[in-house]
């Protein structure tokens, strides 16, 4: 998915613009700005595996999507707290994004076979 595809799946969700309606130039700013923000703390906590400007990856839109509305709530008037559940990082109990991307990037973990060496 593209990225302005993905904010405009994160506007909606947010209820700042209906489907099929054009976003506001403005509106689609502070999304971008918060990727930018919330790119850096996932590829910091290694839950990132693409670039910051390539298209999302089909299994990290839906958490991109959660984690994004929770970010960007309080610059369209809404509370964030209705958002954290689903979205926020680092909850004693982590958000179902969280969760979903951790459990993604765990199944692309190729296990090793490690030799014993007894002595």
């Amino acid at each position: 998915m593209t990225l302005v595809d993905l904010y405009d799946r994160v506007l909606q969700r947010l209820e700042v613009t209906a489907a099929g309606e054009p976003n506001d130039v403005s509106d689609v700013q502070v999304v971008s700005g918060w990727y930018e923000a919330l790119y850096d703390m996932l590829l910091t906590k290694g839950l990132a595996a693409w670039g910051l400007t390539d298209d999302v990856p089909a299994y990290a839109v839906i958490p991109l999507t959660f984690m994004l509305s929770y970010l960007s709530a309080r610059d369209f008037g809404k509370n964030a707290q209705d958002y954290a559940a689903e979205g926020a990082l680092d909850l004693p109990t982590p958000s179902i994004a969280e969760r979903q991307l951790r459990t993604q990037l765990a199944k692309r973990v190729i296990p090793c076979r490690m030799r014993i060496e007894y002595f």
